[in-house]
């Protein structure tokens, strides 16, 4: 399987040396320095295991500064956020779940109003469905998103198990959220605990 990776920072270089040994990798980036020193099989980062991979680990891992040969006829693109998962251990995505919400500014959450939707490293524009939401009180909330994202219970996975809610125009943490669980449509209350 051919993998492309999109940045050769920490994430994506780490992600990369891992995939490597098992699967053909092409790392993409823009920085020609970078992409010369990895082709020598030295490592950007001051990183003892990467510097190791590289140095030691049969890798099938290339570089390049060509984003179109890169990507093209690619099986997996992944950048920063996405979810890596064994394919005989899937994470669970939906667009509608469960979670407890709290409200973190004294100004409500609006209905129909763009918010970014943080889970994990990602960050999603999203029309996020919950209004009302008053100051400091803790909620049962169903959230429905336009897209699906990957969702947990907090007590299995800390990363996939929470989120938080900014407001993107005023800058601002309106609410945050954990325990995740995935609902059918049918099941729909939103409640005060």
């Amino acid at each position: 399987m051919k993998i492309a990776i999109a940045g050769t920072g920490y994430v994506g270089l780490s992600n990369a040396m891992l995939l490597a040994q098992h699967h053909e990798v092409v790392a993409v980036d823009i920085i020609e320095q970078k992409i010369s020193q990895l082709n020598d099989k030295i490592s950007p980062k001051a990183d003892v295991e990467i510097e190791d991979f590289l140095a030691n680990k049969p890798l099938n891992f290339t570089t390049t500064l060509d984003k179109h040969a890169a990507y093209t006829n690619d099986e997996i693109d992944i950048s920063r956020g996405d979810a890596i998962v064994k394919s005989n251990n899937p994470d669970t995505t939906s667009e509608l779940f469960e979670a407890i919400l709290v409200s973190m500014d004294e100004t409500a959450v609006q209905p129909d109003k763009d918010y970014e939707f943080k889970v994990g490293t990602k960050i999603t524009l999203q029309n996020v469905a919950v209004n009302g939401l008053l100051l400091n009180k803790i909620y049962s909330y169903n959230i429905h998103r336009s897209s699906p994202v990957v969702i947990d219970e907090y007590n299995s996975v800390h990363g996939t198990g929470s989120f938080i809610v900014i407001d993107k125009l005023a800058n601002v943490t309106v609410g945050g959220g954990y325990d995740c669980r995935e609902i059918n449509s049918s099941n729909n209350k939103n409640e005060s605990v």
